[in-house]
């Protein structure tokens, strides 16, 4: 990973939709707050935890497309 784009974890936060946390699981719900304790991450291609970010809220809810929009990913994503 060559580029560095740092996001505070406090904005995560701000674009979650409480419905969808309830629906994580234990272990993502752990993760997330391990995530959120943080203070900042890196929301760059390739960091583990926007790709872990990603993958906790899946496509079609509200909070994924607002983290889409958070880190700067235009709509639509191509995935291999």
């Amino acid at each position: 990973m060559t580029n560095l784009r740092t996001t505070s974890t406090s904005t995560i936060l701000e674009v979650m939709k409480p419905s969808e946390y309830q629906a994580l699981n234990d272990t993502q719900k752990d993760y997330l707050r391990l995530i959120i304790s943080c203070g900042s991450f890196n929301a760059a291609d390739g960091s583990k935890i926007r790709d872990a970010l990603l993958g906790m809220f899946g496509e079609g809810t509200t909070t994924r497309v607002n983290l889409l929009d958070l880190m700067g990913i235009q709509l639509p994503i191509e995935y291999p």
